[in-house]
């Protein structure tokens, strides 16, 4: 520890999943000197002699240095905690399907436009979770989330994304059920991109289909669930599950969190524990008597 008993603090959240909101942060200001050598040794004691670190240093007054070390994604797969559900890392990996359509949403509780970027899923190892959202504490084994940007106030997703009001998001559960014909457009592409960072080229699809026919949903404002969890998410969950079969769930679990020529590693389990609350509110947009527990903020249970 430093000399000097000057600090910062600051309520917050671990920065290593499961991201819980439940940390008293106390930051010293004055920093402790290290070389070169120590934060190499230190580096390889944690990832193995043979990484390229890639070190930047930006010396300060002093022998002072800021460290940008990579791999970071590492890092993200070696924090885990133990749950009644499996541990799991933050969802980093998914199946994504990115859009060059220019649809929009609007109205509810957004007061712009929001352009549709991209939509994804997360899904559990067996059927009984995977949702990132639960309602009365019952997971469901999928969930759909339909990203939007807010294309009024900013010119590019990747600024939309970092400020508040910046996303929309429309998460859908996915249940166990009858098969899903539209759904099967997609779940047809999967054996394509079996390996991490593969792509396909897809034909026109409307993902307006894999919407559910009720309108009722519950919002509140919150963060990506994946990094860097920027708080600029206008959530939209619909109360109405869509119906998918059993096999149509199996196929997305074929999945690889590897590439091509790596010891295989299933992606299954890619959705982030549930948060603590914190001050939120849960708004319906039907009156009602269930209970949201959801991602953003473990077990929580919001009352309406």
């Amino acid at each position: 520890m430093p000399a000097c008993p000057d600090y910062w603090t600051y309520s917050g959240s671990l920065t290593t999943p499961p991201l819980s909101e439940f940390v008293t942060w106390i930051i010293k200001k004055q920093p402790v000197e290290v070389d070169h050598d120590q934060v190499i040794t230190f580096l390889q004691a944690i990832w193995g002699p043979e990484q390229d670190f890639r070190l930047i240093m930006v010396v300060m007054s002093s022998l002072r240095a800021i460290l940008q070390a990579s791999p970071c994604r590492s890092l993200w797969r070696r924090f885990q905690i133990p749950t009644f559900m499996p541990a799991r890392p933050c969802s980093l990996y998914t199946c994504t399907y990115k859009t060059r359509n220019r649809a929009f949403i609007k109205g509810g509780p957004l007061e712009d436009n929001y352009r549709l970027k991209q939509f994804h899923f997360h899904w559990g190892a067996i059927d009984a979770w995977g949702s990132e959202h639960t309602v009365d504490s019952k997971c469901y084994p999928a969930e759909l989330h339909l990203v939007h940007w807010n294309a009024v106030k900013f010119e590019n997703f990747e600024d939309a994304a970092l400020e508040e009001h910046g996303l929309a998001v429309i998460g859908v559960f996915l249940k166990l059920g009858k098969h899903h014909q539209e759904l099967q457009k997609l779940v047809d592409t999967l054996p394509s991109i079996k390996h991490k960072d593969t792509l396909v080229e897809f034909g026109s699809f409307d993902p307006s289909c894999l919407m559910p026919a009720c309108p009722d949903y519950w919002t509140y404002s919150g963060s990506l669930t994946t990094p860097p969890l920027s708080e600029s998410v206008t959530w939209i969950i619909k109360k109405q599950p869509v119906e998918v079969d059993h096999d149509q769930l199996e196929q997305f679990r074929t999945l690889l969190f590897t590439s091509e020529g790596e010891k295989e590693k299933r992606m299954v389990d890619n959705f982030r524990p549930l948060q603590p609350l914190m001050n939120r509110t849960v708004r319906s947009s039907f009156r009602h008597d269930y209970v949201l527990n959801y991602k953003r903020n473990p077990s929580l249970q919001l009352a309406k």
